[in-house]
Formats: structure tokens, C-alpha cells, sequence
């Protein structure tokens, strides 16, 4: 823990799940929406649409802290996607089967393994977003 933890808690009152707790350091993985995010299983019933917010992980708690403040305009956008190329992501289709331009994408911005889990996390974001306007 920084010495900059020790008299604030904004990461634990941001935490869109609460797996931050008041009473240890240690965050409880099993409920971060970063796990779920990356895991190929279904999401469970208790986490809220509205805790979604990036395609692969979640950055809430991060975004809040002010050690990270100087850091935070330095985070890379990615690659732009057309909508073809969003479309069969969201179709979930198999990465091998994608032009070898969007695998090139694919590979700039996202770790191996985390392809399977795109088109459902980028569907919820986009459902999330319909929902808000």
C-alpha cells in the first residue's frame, strides 16, 4: 500500500462491485469485473449491467486515484475498427477466420486469449449505452 492510500478512499467507492473493502488492502479478485471481463464464462446475476465500462477490464478504480492522475492521458486509444470488422466481432467470429488486417488490430491491442471474450463485452457496452440514451 502507498503511503498515499493510507486517508483516501476513493478506488473503494468507485469499485462498481465493491471488491475493494475498507477493512484489508487486498481486493477480492473473484468480484472485480476485470475477472469477469477476461473469463470466457457467463457473467453472474449480481453484476449490474452499469458496471461495464471498458472493453476488456475495468478502469474505475485506476482512473480515481490521484497517484495515477499524471499517467492517465498517456493510455493508448488503439486501433480503429470499421463497422464490417466490429460487426463479425460481435458475431463472435473465430479469430482465424478474420482478415489478417483486423488480426494485425487484434494483436496490437489485446493479450492472447482475449479475443473469445470481445464480441460478448462489446455487445454489453453497447447495450449499456443504448440504455443511457
Amino acid at each position: 500500500m502507498m503511503e498515499a492510500c493510507e486517508n483516501c478512499s476513493l478506488c473503494r467507492e468507485t469499485c462498481p462491485t465493491g471488491c475493494i473493502p475498507s477493512d484489508r488492502f487486498l481486493i477480492h479478485a473473484e468480484n472485480c469485473v476485470t475477472y469477469f471481463n477476461e473469463e470466457e464464462t457467463d457473467f453472474p446475476h449480481w453484476l449490474k449491467p452499469g458496471a461495464h465500462n471498458m472493453l476488456i477490464g475495468c478502469m474505475k478504480c485506476q482512473a480515481v486515484c490521484p497517484v495515477n492522475k499524471p499517467y492517465l492521458d498517456k493510455i493508448d486509444d488503439g486501433p480503429d475498427f470499421s463497422e464490417a470488422e466490429t460487426t463479425l466481432i460481435l458475431k463472435r467470429l473465430p479469430v482465424e477466420q478474420l482478415s489478417p488486417e483486423t488480426r494485425m488490430k487484434l494483436d496490437r491491442m489485446v493479450e492472447d486469449g482475449i479475443y473469445p471474450v470481445m464480441g460478448r463485452n462489446l455487445r454489453m457496452l453497447i447495450e449499456k449505452e443504448g440504455k443511457a440514451r
